[in-house]
């Protein structure tokens, strides 16, 4: 390869990691924002239940449907997580090619092999979550 061409590559190779660095940082954002979401919409659906007249015909299913939502939530916060880790997966092999100053590791490579602290608190908190509309639904159904 000739030198224009080198140049060429590194700078489609800097734009590409740009791009999923930032495609990794706003996914992360995403999951936590979720979460948010998922507590107001979950207030608001038992605020509603708690105030409101609930039909007779649908009373299990009415106060179950806040375990759905979460269950929907935890199932999307997975497949989110699944995807920064084929981000960090690619990423990881992309500077394990390039030639790194000093021999230092890329950021993907020092972050991968470590357990995701925030995995690990998404996965506590659905599990409590599910557990607790699970629990509120048998008692309240």
């Amino acid at each position: 390869m000739d030198a224009e061409s080198e140049r060429a590559a590194g700078k489609l190779l800097k734009q590409e990691a740009t791009f999923v660095y930032d495609f990794f940082e706003a996914t992360e954002l995403e999951v936590r924002a979720m979460v948010r979401y998922v507590l107001v919409a979950l207030g608001a659906m038992y605020s509603y239940l708690a105030t409101t007249g609930i039909p007779l015909q649908y009373p299990r299913l009415a106060w179950y449907a806040p375990t759905l939502v979460t269950v929907i939530a935890s199932i999307r916060a997975l497949v989110l997580g699944h995807r920064q880790k084929k981000l960090l997966q690619y990423l990881m092999e992309m500077e394990r090619r390039l030639p790194m100053p000093g021999g230092v590791p890329g950021w993907a490579g020092w972050f991968y092999p470590k357990p995701s602290f925030v995995a690990m608190t998404a996965i506590v908190f659905y599990v409590l979550l599910i557990a607790s509309t699970l629990f509120i639904a048998y008692h309240m159904r």
